[in-house]
């Protein structure tokens, strides 16, 4: 199961990808461009689908994110496509979506905050996904000056800020031998 921290960077991505697609663009060029409107549609349908999962606990602390509304817009482009109201969706992605990014900013570095503390401070959330290899990489270089137990703690809450590949499974269990030798 994946935790909300992960989908809460999902909408996060997404609506900095709509950011990203949008730069330098007006409303008739977004009308005409179908490859611009797919990605936005894409992007808004991710934003959709990850609010869906959020937990109903973390939808309860966080009553000011309209999670109903995103997942009813969501159901709407998925499930009544050719019927999309391109106004509406320009609209939803070029206004609302970058408050909405700064919100769920917000409840991630919120979160993340409430983690730490509750782990004794010992395992500093990563802000970027590929901050496992970093982590992996001080794991590997420093010698004694952080429990075993300790670093393979932090490398694993790296892995929760990204899907847990042969990679990172690899790293850890290299890490684990070797702390068994």
């Amino acid at each position: 199961m994946r935790h909300d921290r992960l989908y809460l960077t999902d909408i996060v991505e997404a609506a900095d990808h709509l950011t990203q697609f949008l730069a330098g663009a007006d409303f008739p060029a977004f009308q005409v461009s179908e490859l611009l409107r797919s990605a936005v549609v894409q992007k808004l349908a991710v934003i959709g689908e990850a609010a869906a999962r959020v937990s109903d606990e973390l939808k309860t602390r966080h009553p000011h994110i309209p999670w109903l509304q995103i997942i009813a817009f969501r159901n709407i482009l998925i499930h009544a496509y050719f019927g999309i109201d391109w106004d509406v969706v320009w609209r939803a992605a070029r206004n609302r979506c970058p408050s909405l990014r700064k919100q769920v900013a917000d409840i991630l570095a919120a979160e993340s905050a409430d983690t730490a503390e509750e782990e004794g401070g010992l395992i500093q959330p990563v802000k970027e996904p590929l901050r496992i290899f970093e982590v992996y990489g001080e794991a590997q270089s420093t010698k004694s000056v952080i429990e075993p137990e300790a670093k393979l703690k932090s490398i694993r809450q790296a892995a929760q800020y990204s899907f847990p590949t042969a990679d990172v499974e690899q790293m850890l269990s290299e890490i684990e031998r070797g702390y068994e030798a």
